[in-house]
């Protein structure tokens, strides 16, 4: 890799071709104005922004976590309510959801991605703290075992985000009365 990047201002010099360092450490061959990544730098950067926005939501950084979503994001969850459509709406909820109920962190976070798609798998913990739904916080803690599901445009940003673990069972953990 050195001698490579040792000749790289006389390979510059002698093409008509620039070069672009990837996160993933991947050399890659720009031949017009715009980058282009290849699939596996792609995934690479995937699974960066997925587990730092992932890393984010667990520090009760929402507006870090959302910073790489695309303005049409659509969170499914796991599918037991409805979807959130738009960014804003998304941010609100989140905002919500953190305020009453703060994680206390997340650990042995662990990324995989195929193509467009990044899950990540991780324990997350935390405990209701703020009165939320006309409810009194109990001041309950949970625990929870979770995949997030990220999907990504071209671009890089999150489009779509899906859950497995249902909020339900934090619910149940914490004592939160839901509507069935």
């Amino acid at each position: 890799m050195k001698t490579v990047l040792s000749l790289l201002p006389a390979i510059i010099a002698i093409s008509t071709m620039a070069f672009l360092y990837t996160p993933s450490n991947v050399l890659c061959y720009i031949s017009n104005s715009q980058p282009k990544l290849t699939d596996e730098a792609k995934e690479q950067r995937n699974k960066a922004t997925a587990l730092a926005s992932v890393r984010a939501v667990a520090a009760n950084q929402i507006d870090e976590a959302l910073k790489d979503c695309a303005p049409d994001i659509i969170n499914y969850g796991n599918g037991s309510i409805p979807p959130a459509h738009g960014l804003e709406k998304n941010r609100a909820g989140l905002k919500m959801a953190t305020t009453a109920v703060p994680f206390n962190g997340s650990e042995n976070l662990m990324a995989v991605a195929d193509g467009e798609w990044v899950m990540v798998w991780g324990k997350f913990s935390g405990s209701w703290q703020k009165d939320m739904m006309g409810q009194k916080a109990t001041g309950k803690p949970y625990q929870k075992t979770d995949v997030e599901i990220f999907r990504f445009n071209e671009a890089g940003q999150i489009t779509e985000h899906h859950s497995v673990q249902s909020f339900y069972e934090v619910a149940r953990q914490i004592g939160l009365q839901l509507p069935n």
